[in-house]
């Protein structure tokens, strides 16, 4: 037998020919045992005659856990048997962001006695940037030379070539911009780049960068001109620039194939994709898949992903990159399995593929019920999900999750118990007719099914409404009830992981995590404490002694706040009693609060909002707090009586970035409302905020008996 082809090729042409001849199926990327089915065989017959096989996307095939390249021997071998390399990976152009590095080299600047010119680097916010003064990941991120420059251009150059002098065996570089933005604005910038918005809402600056792309690219080829660069089109360079690429430049592209489940949001991904195909020679895809690092139960859109990748190839694309690093793809069956089958075939039959899958992974009678499962989630993203807050920022950058996100909130009861008793019928079928191999895998995949349940139940994801909130009183009480079995939930999320070798990446995650999850889902009965069912069964949870001690103390600091009864309150001018520092301020230009006795649930005085405009956000900043931990926040807040709230909302948080749901709150004019916020992680700085939504222009708030407390870590 001969095998002829490139370095991928030759590589992927044996496990090629054992999946079509020896039925051999590559399922999954695991450390551990059984990720491929061998059927048994006694003999193994391959047609004495020529085979020729090609793939449609010639300039990579891969995902963020494939190897670079092929190198020597030791690294040949590591290479060799991985499992994305062995059913069609191939890495042979670079895209990461790398400005900082190859082209203007930040950390050889920080060596250096000489600086380079400060007109090198970007004006931010009036100041001039300079990047080498700082270490670490902040000196390679969240800013952009000045592009406009063209002495920046001669520098690039220059560094480009040296390097290429020094490795003239080079098929590719990266011109891919800094990460998170911070792009120049210099006069000339803004004046070549105008001040138009892009696809993602962001300022649109590809004018300035693709200019600067062309102009290195084209100096460079001229010495070395079969050297490709790898070109990120990404946050505010995603759209094209109105002028051709070099030949040389493969414009990636980042895109979010989950969020296309919205029509709107195909249509507009497939004219980028169009105007991107006019411009460069070449095109690639950069798709956000991230599954179990950013989500707890299979995300899963196989119809997007033959739509996208077959519609990225007809319009040139040549490369095609999944972000799946940190994950453990099992979670997800088949996804990114059908990435790879896509990227050799975009017009494969994805139900064939799906199909055949399931029987290699757990046999033939099994596979049916296996293909149900994923049916269900399926069916889940397109319907059930979409409803959840979560679907809201489908127009972003990312489109992530968050472990225990709102995008959960879709479930109904009793869907997990649906999908319990689909994968024990797996496990059962497989162990009555399936190989070996096929009944661990279905062992397996029932562990992660339960990960994902378990997930579900921590954060009572089954009685919450679509959006968020609990519907009724009722629900309340449910919720509150099912504490105790939450907690224990949560406890076997963190544990599964554990009892697998095969489980990889996302440990770290999951072991940060903490029990606050349980907690945070508790402040959802708010609305409901005037209820005596609601605050009797809160009650009894705060005694409980068999729970950890957050949930305990979240619940007791709910009703002492909600009772105004005295309690421990790191603030000491909760109820704006004093007169001083107050240590709100309004997050708006010329916008204040101030302390007022025009209303008050505590005391005489209370801390007023004259809200100006539709986002007014009041602010108040707690340092240098006693220790790292958790914390929880109460308040309460009126607008008076005939104030219009047909469109206002409340959000009450704190920091940030909180990690799950984050309410809206309606008001109603003249009643005060109780509201609360929780910081589950360990931090010793709380921010907490008041933002007030959509409000009319004049409207005045007000916020009182607004309480802090540390949350204790559990015993």
């Amino acid at each position: 037998m001969r095998i002829t082809g490139g370095k991928s090729g030759v590589v992927r042409a044996l496990f090629r020919l054992l999946e079509e001849f020896g039925g051999v199926r590559y399922l999954y990327q695991s450390s551990g045992e059984n990720r491929s089915h061998i059927p048994p065989r006694k003999e193994l017959g391959i047609p004495r005659k020529t085979i020729k096989w090609d793939s449609a996307y010639k300039l990579g095939r891969l995902t963020g856990t494939t190897n670079s390249y092929i190198g020597p021997l030791p690294r040949l071998r590591r290479y060799f048997w991985k499992w994305d390399v062995k059913i069609g990976a191939k890495k042979c152009l670079y895209f990461n962001h790398a400005v900082s590095r190859n082209s203007l080299p930040v950390d050889d600047y920080r060596e250096r006695e000489v600086k380079p010119p400060d007109e090198f680097f970007p004006i931010l916010n009036g100041k001039r940037f300079l990047p080498y003064k700082l270490e670490g990941h902040q000196s390679h991120a969240y800013w952009q030379p000045c592009y406009a420059n063209p002495a920046v251009a001669d520098e690039a150059v220059k560094n480009i070539l040296a390097y290429l002098k020094k490795s003239p065996d080079t098929e590719s570089m990266s011109l891919t911009v800094n990460d998170s933005g911070g792009h120049c604005q210099c006069e000339r910038c803004l004046e070549m780049d105008g001040d138009g918005i892009n696809v993602m809402r962001l300022s649109n600056r590809s004018e300035s960068y693709y200019r600067w792309v062309n102009d290195v690219v084209g100096r460079v080829a001229k010495k070395y001109p079969t050297v490709k660069f790898g070109v990120l089109a990404y946050r505010e360079v995603i759209d094209p620039p109105p002028f051709k690429l070099h030949p040389n430049v493969v414009p990636i592209l980042c895109l979010n194939f989950h969020a296309a489940m919205d029509p709107e949001i195909m249509k507009a991904r497939k004219k980028l994709i169009r105007e991107w195909g006019e411009k460069a020679e070449n095109i690639g895809f950069w798709g956000y898949d991230c599954g179990s690092w950013r989500y707890v139960i299979p995300r899963i859109y196989f119809d997007q992903q033959k739509e996208m990748v077959k519609y990225i190839h007809e319009n040139g694309g040549q490369l095609g990159f999944s972000s799946l690093s940190a994950y453990f793809t099992v979670v997800e069956g088949p996804k990114v399995y059908l990435h790879f089958k896509l990227l050799e075939n975009p017009d494969a039959d994805v139900e064939e593929i799906l199909t055949d899958w399931c029987e290699a992974c757990v046999g033939e009678k099994a596979a049916p019920h296996l293909r149900e499962y994923y049916k269900f989630w399926e069916d889940y993203w397109r319907d059930k999900a979409t409803k959840t807050p979560w679907w809201d920022q489908r127009r972003g950058v990312l489109f992530n999750g968050q472990l225990f996100g709102t995008y959960m909130y879709g479930l109904e009861l009793g869907d997990m118990a649906r999908c319990r008793k689909i994968m024990e019928a797996v496990v059962d079928l497989a162990e009555k007719h399936g190989m070996e191999d096929q009944k661990q895998r279905a062992k397996l995949l029932i562990l992660c099914f339960e990960w994902s349940e378990t997930a579900a139940k921590a954060m009572g994801a089954e009685i919450f409404s679509p959006d968020g909130k609990l519907p009724d009183a009722e629900a309340a009480v449910n919720l509150l009830r099912a504490v105790p079995e939450a907690v224990r939930s949560f406890e076997r999320w963190k544990a599964i992981p554990d009892e697998t070798k095969q489980w990889p990446g996302c440990q770290g995650f999951v072991r940060k995590a903490t029990d606050n999850v349980v907690s945070y889902s508790i402040t959802a009965v708010t609305p409901f404490l005037d209820d005596s069912a609601v605050a009797t069964a809160l009650k009894k949870l705060s005694k409980k002694n068999n729970l950890p001690a957050n949930v305990r103390a979240v619940a007791a600091g709910m009703l002492a706040g909600h009772a105004r009864k005295p309690s421990e309150n790191i603030l000491k001018n909760g109820s704006f009693e004093t007169e001083g520092d107050l240590g709100w301020t309004a997050r708006t230009a010329n916008l204040v609060v101030t302390r007022t006795n025009a209303a008050a649930i505590d005391g005489s005085h209370s801390l007023e909002c004259d809200i100006q405009h539709g986002g007014y956000r009041a602010t108040l900043n707690v340092g240098d707090l006693p220790s790292k931990s958790a914390y929880f926040v109460t308040a309460w807040v009126m607008v008076p009586e005939g104030t219009d709230v047909s469109k206002g909302r409340l959000e009450f948080y704190a920091n940030s970035k909180p990690l799950w749901n984050r309410p809206k709150w309606r008001l109603e004019p003249g009643k005060w409302r109780y509201v609360c916020a929780f910081v589950p992680q360990k931090i010793n700085k709380v921010t907490v905020t008041a933002k007030f939504g959509r409000f009319k222009k004049g409207t005045k708030a007000y916020i009182d008996d607004v309480r802090l407390f540390e949350i204790p870590s559990r015993p």
